[in-house]
């Protein structure tokens, strides 16, 4: 009887030893899942600050963009601009305001589109005509292939005081050249249609028949200024309508 006691007592023994073994296991189990919880979320805290920051350093690059260009500072003098702030982050801007190719997405019947042709790297408010130039001596127009329409393109030139009507012709199939521009002029292009049209591309070039070297169109002015702090990046755009010399 004594021996069976013994033998029930060591069962009774080696049973609790098991059942401590496995709820410490449990509990070791759940301490490192917790602590790989709290760790990612500490991480993500770390980074979430870390954007911040560098988004603030963002904010920074465009700020001074801006200041500057209501200081009278060019486009092309204040653009590929860096910048380090006292926290350690920094910036770095662009500054674009032309391009060589204009894409008009959508023309439609009554609602003409204009596009102004001057030299995009000059105050627009404060140039001489011969600054002003716009250099091509042609423009290139085409359009999405399938469209059974054409493109009135009148064309008025500007003599300091006025815009004078120049040209007017009428593009039909996919698109075409018109030639006959003086690069020492600055032109308005304004496009009308009686049919809708997609995806229209303007193109200038300094030689007749869409020949030469492209030139620049003017755009609306875009800062795009990216920021960084540590191991984040933030980035802002931000464009701002262009003020035409007429």
């Amino acid at each position: 009887i004594l021996n069976f006691k013994f033998q029930i007592l060591n069962s009774n023994r080696g049973s609790v030893l098991l059942l401590t073994l496995l709820l410490l296991s449990l509990f070791l189990f759940i301490g490192l899942v917790w602590s790989t919880l709290v760790l990612r979320g500490l991480k993500i805290v770390e980074k979430t600050d870390e954007a911040v920051v560098a988004f603030a350093a963002a904010e920074s690059g465009v700020e001074d963009g801006l200041f500057r260009l209501k200081n009278k500072e060019l486009p092309k003098d204040i653009t590929g601009q860096s910048g380090t702030l006292a926290n350690g982050s920094s910036w770095q801007r662009n500054v674009y305001n032309a391009v060589t190719i204009k894409t008009i997405d959508a023309l439609n019947p009554g609602i003409p589109v204009i596009v102004d042709l001057y030299n995009p790297d000059v105050d627009p408010l404060t140039a001489t005509l011969k600054d002003l130039a716009f250099g091509a001596a042609s423009l290139t127009l085409v359009w999405d292939s399938g469209t059974t329409t054409s493109v009135t393109a009148e064309i008025m030139e500007w003599n300091g005081n006025t815009l004078v009507p120049l040209l007017a012709p009428v593009l039909g199939g996919t698109g075409g050249t018109i030639d006959g521009l003086d690069k020492a002029k600055s032109y308005r292009l304004t496009l009308s249609t009686t049919q809708p049209i997609k995806n229209i591309r303007v193109t200038a070039t300094d030689k007749s028949g869409g020949a030469g070297n492209p030139q620049l169109i003017p755009e609306a002015l875009s800062i795009e200024s990216n920021g960084f702090y540590q191991s984040a990046t933030q980035a802002i755009r931000m464009r701002l309508p262009r003020v035409a010399p007429w």
